[in-house]
């Protein structure tokens, strides 16, 4: 049994959420008293908890922070790296990252990202990508004579 530190009453162990920073492994206040305190503040800072979210994204999956990707963003000019056309927020921007080393390269719009995602990062498959482009283009301009 434990005490909410907010409402005062006294609830099992299972009414905590986990908190390996506290000695007894629990939060100070119960869940109920946990969601209460979050959404009041969703609520009354609703931009501070959204850039707060995004940070630990950025910090969690690729290891930068927010500052970093808008400090990747003008350098690039605000353009994908790939395509140089202007990179828009939320999904239509992505960190690019090598999926074996985990290491960011740049910024990307969504359609290159998924460019090189589906290739696998494969340099040989992009290369025969390009080689076949080339010639249906060749093919096509032929056919139209």
């Amino acid at each position: 049994m434990k005490t909410c530190a907010k409402c005062g009453e006294i609830k099992s162990f299972d009414q905590f959420y986990k908190d390996r920073a506290k000695k007894d492994g629990l939060r100070n206040f119960c869940g109920l008293c946990d969601r209460q305190k979050s959404e009041t503040r969703r609520k009354n800072f609703p931009d501070k908890v959204r850039n707060e979210v995004r940070n630990s994204k950025y910090i969690k999956k690729y290891g930068i922070t927010a500052v970093d990707v808008e400090n990747m963003r003008n350098v690039q000019n605000n353009k994908c790296d790939i395509c140089y056309q202007e990179l828009r927020g939320g999904i239509f921007t992505c960190v690019d990252h090598d999926h074996k080393t985990g290491k960011v390269r740049a910024l990307l719009c969504r359609g290159c990202n998924l460019v090189l995602g589906n290739a696998q990062d494969s340099t040989q498959v992009l290369s025969n990508a390009i080689l076949y482009l080339e010639k249906h283009n060749l093919l096509c301009n032929q056919e139209g004579k």
